[in-house]
């Protein structure tokens, strides 16, 4: 009776036992579950993190805008410099503007009559828009004048120093050269010109400076008034301008390759090409 009795209890010792190393392997592998469940969860987001980029903002396009002036007859080319792919040309009134030739970096066009319109070039960065004044005559050269004025005279420059701008931009610096010429609206179209038509065109410039200024015949003048050799021939005209009741002399020789500013009795500054000449 001992002996069974015994084994009854080594029986249900056993029993127990085996049942306690079953809940805990059950325990065990469902808590190993969940967690390769969760690591599972984790790595599915990592990988759709990794597959779904942040959505990145385009880039905006540039705008720029410039102003033009164009005679009413004549042609013009607009450009667009270092272009990001295609470019596309458009015109804002075709009945002022007639595109004659376009490409990826220039269009040519012809103004047809006065009027206001606009060119635009665009591509994928960048869109410039050239507002365009057509005018004819000397309606042509007040509207060229006073847009130069906005490009090339800032606002802190003194009158002589204006002056000095004016004169040298025919004659050094701007797109002209000696020549004949028929008008003052000639040799801004056509880039000649002569004393007389390019001093006709500085008269304009000064005059869209605020100042008074007229074209007057300089042969008979007293030489010690300029430096030497700038009256070049028996015919030469220059530009009178008046600033503050004095008068100051310059020229308006296209292409001619110097400068000089002189009052009455001497000259107070004299420039050939870029180098300024002591006096």
């Amino acid at each position: 009776m001992k002996m069974k009795d015994r084994f009854k209890k080594y029986t249900l010792w056993m029993l127990c036992m085996a049942i306690s190393l079953l809940i805990c392997n059950t325990a065990v592998i469902q808590a190993a579950s969940d967690q390769t469940t969760a690591s599972e969860e984790t790595l599915t987001d990592d990988e759709q993190e990794d597959t779904i980029p942040e959505e990145q903002p385009e880039p905006e396009t540039k705008k720029t805008t410039y102003n033009a002036v164009m005679r009413a007859g004549k042609e013009g080319t607009f450009h667009m410099n270092n272009p990001s792919g295609k470019v596309t040309w458009s015109v804002g009134n075709k009945k002022l503007l007639q595109v004659i030739k376009k490409s990826n970096k220039e269009c040519k066009v012809k103004a047809l009559k006065d009027g206001n319109t606009y060119i635009k070039a665009s591509d994928k960065n960048n869109t410039y828009t050239y507002k365009v004044t057509i005018r004819t005559g000397d309606a042509y050269v007040k509207a060229w004048c006073k847009q130069w004025v906005k490009d090339y005279i800032p606002d802190d420059l003194n009158d002589k120093q204006k002056l000095i701008a004016a004169s040298s931009y025919i004659t050094i610096y701007g797109p002209f050269a000696y020549g004949s010429s028929s008008s003052t609206a000639d040799v801004l179209t056509e880039g000649l010109g002569t004393c007389v038509s390019g001093g006709n065109l500085l008269v304009a410039m000064c005059e869209a400076m605020g100042f008074e200024a007229r074209l007057r015949f300089a042969a008979n003048d007293n030489m010690k008034r300029y430096p030497s050799g700038v009256i070049l021939a028996s015919q030469h005209y220059n530009v009178e301008v008046k600033i503050n009741n004095k008068k100051y002399y310059i020229d308006g020789t296209p292409g001619v390759g110097f400068v000089y500013l002189s009052t009455a009795k001497k000259p107070i500054y004299y420039q050939i090409f870029d180098m300024v000449v002591p006096l």
